[in-house]
């Protein structure tokens, strides 16, 4: 149940305990403290990756107090909850001192009795012992959750207070708002109604039989760790994933909200083997209401329900270090401060076979509850379970990021992504939340163009050509393959290794490290005179270009049938854009593209499959008109580099890299974005493709970056081994730009990403599917009549130079509105 981040944490931490301070050793003075909670708006999440899915699940909306620091006889701080006063600043000198009680209570029971039926023996579950129980063999739970996902996607999507797709702890300026639990159960470990303890993340290798076992020490460096810290005695939400073994009902979802929990404590244990590491143990926040994972018809002892007061857990001063710390295990008292000699020394001897491991937490520290104000201070309102549909309000559009998120269905308590372009439709009930987007003002993307801050740069490998006809300016660069001789950094030369032989693998990981950055530094400072000579000296060719047309004349936008009228048409289309999975289609773990896509033409699979390609002859009229806009424009500045290349043939421009002709497309994939949509690095490479890739950019402004891959030996060699490389090559794209790019090996030396800077961007994307390529007979078909262009289409051509679509036979001017076919004038 390992219930927080990645990131490596240790050291001893505090609780609360009604309206008094208990002794768990906690943040060393000078740590950082965090003032007022911000509202949420991103996020950053760190975690063990889960290697399966998980669940959220809900609980009532509750107050939460603030908490104040208070130092203890050791020096040592602790972080108190103090009912409605706000939080104090990290420069406020508030201190007072700590009390503790010693009562405990006569009745000793073990929460979780087997006493009553074994319906119910499951009904909290602990770690503590090789618990083996089924999910199936679980009590039914006492509710239902009101959020709850089977896909992890669609539950960072919809929620505000969970968005970590990969962790477990999803935090905002240190804070958490929200945590999951599920895959790795650590030792200790609980799970009940009103009681959560799980292990902090990080640290951990899986060893030779698959288990994640602890290698390391924990420390406090860890933003996780530091966010749960800051956290301390406030709401987030818990998140139970049915992967989790220590579920104490049966899970009726995936990902299962929980509900409001506070977190009560944070402390430090320590393995069998000597590892120090993190648990922490938060507490449900209405007691006063039963949780819906509460087995049906258990009796509140069985359920491991108990009130504030009814049980606490002793605390002791440490004799060595003057600090306190809970009786928190049966076996007896220890010390939880890591500096003190008697850290988790117990003064009672283990039996024979027992272990620091075998430890279990006694009943009084189980049982014990804390008690909270119920009401928060405005600022410190927990987040609701059940976020509110989004709605426009007197500025909005529809495209900005806040109307991609998901939604919590109304009416199953679904999470959703928002997989259409036009809205919602729940996965689970026939729910839909129509929200289409309204019409973008012209004036407010010709502003973003205007404004938006972007220009060109290239690497002084890259040769740079510019011509301009009648309409258009043409940027071409020639793009360069690997260099002809290999190339060595400083940190994999024999000397460089001799040097660190001696040192720590963290010394050595340091040295490195610094090695790498003094190269891209002088990366940065060479002067051209060395750019060229280092140009001259590492020789290589050129496998293809990239090609930008920008319109020169306004009337190329405003005439009627322009630009700006094709970007309307677009909007106005039926195009069926939709959000595809990117990574681990249909299961738990699925991830979506972050932009919107449909294919028209033969089919193409576009990194993710794109399931359904509507035929050139069913596609809307803006899909057709594009086509013949991008079939010029290719056409043109192939023509235009053969000639460029036929001049200045030599040695670096070998035969046959650079085809010599331009194939028509019969494929076009459309792209919509909405504010921050973006497309990561990749290339266009499949083998079904064409050497030519031609794109037309309308709406907001983007920028294009080539970076060649990992392992290719282009650019700077600093790099080289990084997956993620410096650009070689970054071009400003606006509304109305076409780009083409030449030469299949571009594709597999290079990939490019697309990162827009505005409210709402089209990207049209012609291609070459060669069907010799595709093995499947039915495929191969399918390519060939979805994929030919209608005859009333290819008796028209595109004049950029006079801005005009013409018969191709005899020039004659065409208004394309006498071109389309009744059934496609969308």
């Amino acid at each position: 149940m390992d219930g927080t981040s990645s990131n490596s944490m240790a050291q001893p931490m505090a609780s609360m305990s009604g309206s008094q301070v208990s002794s768990f050793p906690v943040v060393s003075p000078g740590q950082e403290q965090v003032a007022d909670q911000p509202p949420l708006v991103d996020s950053f999440s760190v975690a063990d990756p889960l290697s399966v899915a998980d669940s959220p699940q809900v609980a009532d909306r509750d107050a939460t107090t603030s908490h104040d620091k208070v130092v203890p006889r050791s020096g040592t701080v602790i972080l108190k909850s103090t009912g409605s006063r706000k939080r104090k600043n990290k420069d406020d000198d508030d201190y007072e001192p700590t009390t503790k009680s010693r009562r405990t209570h006569q009745n000793s029971r073990r929460v979780g009795s087997t006493s009553r039926a074994s319906t119910f023996s499951s009904a909290t579950g602990s770690s503590s012992t090789s618990q083996t129980t089924e999910l199936k063999s679980l009590p039914e739970p006492h509710g239902q959750p009101a959020v709850w996902s089977e896909k992890r996607a669609s539950l960072c999507d919809a929620l505000p207070y969970f968005k970590a797709h990969q962790g477990s702890v999803y935090m905002r300026d240190l804070y958490a708002y929200g945590m999951l639990i599920d895959g790795e159960v650590g030792i200790r470990d609980h799970f009940s109604s009103q009681l959560i303890i799980t292990s902090i993340g990080g640290g951990r290798v899986k060893d030779a039989s698959g288990k994640m076992v602890r290698t390391e020490d924990q420390d406090e460096k860890g933003k996780a760790y530091r966010a749960l810290r800051n956290t301390i005695g406030r709401v987030i939400v818990m998140i139970g994933g049915a992967n989790n073994r220590l579920f104490p009902v049966q899970p009726p979802h995936y990902y299962n909200v929980l509900g409001h929990w506070r977190i009560d404590a944070m402390w430090q244990e320590k393995t069998h083997d000597g590892i120090t590491f993190w648990k922490i143990r938060l507490q449900y926040n209405n007691l006063s209401s039963r949780s819906w994972i509460a087995p049906r018809g258990a009796s509140r002892i069985e359920a491991g329900e108990f009130e504030v007061g009814e049980y606490t857990c002793e605390e002791i001063t440490c004799p060595t270090c003057n600090t306190s710390s809970k009786k928190m295990f049966e076996h007896g008292w220890t010390c939880l401060t890591k500096e003190c000699p008697q850290f988790f020394q117990f003064e009672k001897a283990f039996e024979d076979g027992q272990t620091l491991d075998s430890l279990v937490y006694s009943q009084d520290f189980l049982r014990e509850r804390t008690a909270y104000k119920e009401e928060a201070e405005e600022d410190e309102a927990p987040c609701p379970i059940v976020p509110p549909l989004p709605k426009y309000d007197d500025n909005s559009l529809g495209s900005e990021e806040r109307f991609k998120q998901g939604i919590v269905c109304p009416e199953c308590g679904c999470c959703n992504s928002r997989r259409q372009w036009d809205g919602w439709y729940c996965v689970n009930c026939n729910y839909a939340l129509k929200m289409p987007i309204k019409a973008i003002p012209l004036e407010q993307i010709n502003n973003e163009n205007k404004t938006v801050k972007m220009s060109d740069q290239h690497h002084h490998d890259i040769v740079r050509i510019v011509y301009h006809i009648e309409g258009y300016e043409i940027t071409i660069y020639l793009i360069p393959g690997e260099y002809e001789h290999s190339r060595t950094v400083e940190w994999e030369t024999k000397e460089f290794i001799e040097k660190i032989a001696n040192l720590n693998e963290k010394d050595k990981q340091e040295a490195e490290k610094k090695a790498k950055q003094n190269a891209k530094q002088k990366v940065k400072e060479k002067t051209d005179e060395e750019r060229e000579m280092e140009k001259a000296n590492n020789k290589h060719g050129y496998v293809g270009f990239v090609a930008r047309l920008r319109p020169t004349s306004k009337g190329i936008y405003t005439r009627a049938g322009g630009l700006d009228d094709l970007y309307k048409d677009l909007q106005n289309a039926d195009m069926g854009l939709e959000r595809r999975a990117a990574r681990n289609r249909d299961q738990k773990i699925e991830e979506l593209t972050s932009h919107f896509s449909a294919n028209f033409g033969a089919p193409y699979k576009f990194g993710v499959v794109v399931k359904d390609s509507v035929g050139f002859h069913s596609a809307p009229k803006a899909i057709m008109e594009t086509w013949l806009r991008l079939t010029w424009g290719a056409n043109l500045v192939v023509q235009k580099m053969q000639a460029f290349l036929e001049a200045r043939k030599n040695e670096l421009i070998p035969d046959g890299i650079i085809p010599k002709e331009f194939q028509p497309f019969n494929e076009e994939l459309v792209l919509g974005y909405f504010e921050k949509s973006k497309i990561s690095a990749h290339d266009d490479g499949e083998k079904e493709l064409g050497p030519t890739v031609a794109s037309l950019s309308l709406g907001s402004p983007s920028l294009m970056k080539f970076m060649p891959k990992k392992g290719k030996n282009i650019g700077e060699a600093y790099d080289m081994t990084y997956k993620s490389r410096e650009p070689m090559l970054s071009i400003d794209l606006r509304h109305g730009d076409m780009l083409v790019m030449h030469g299949a090996q571009i594709q597999q030396l290079y990939n490019h990403s697309v990162d827009p800077k505005g409210i709402h961007r089209f990207a049209l994307t012609c291609r070459r599917i060669i069907k010799e390529t595709i093995p499947d007979a039915k495929q191969r078909e399918l390519s060939e009549i979805d994929g030919k262009i209608p005859e009333e289409w290819d008796a028209v051509e595109y004049n950029g130079v006079l801005d005009r679509f013409q018969q191709k036979t005899t020039g004659e001017v065409v208004d394309l509105a006498d071109v389309i076919p009744a059934n496609n004038s969308s």
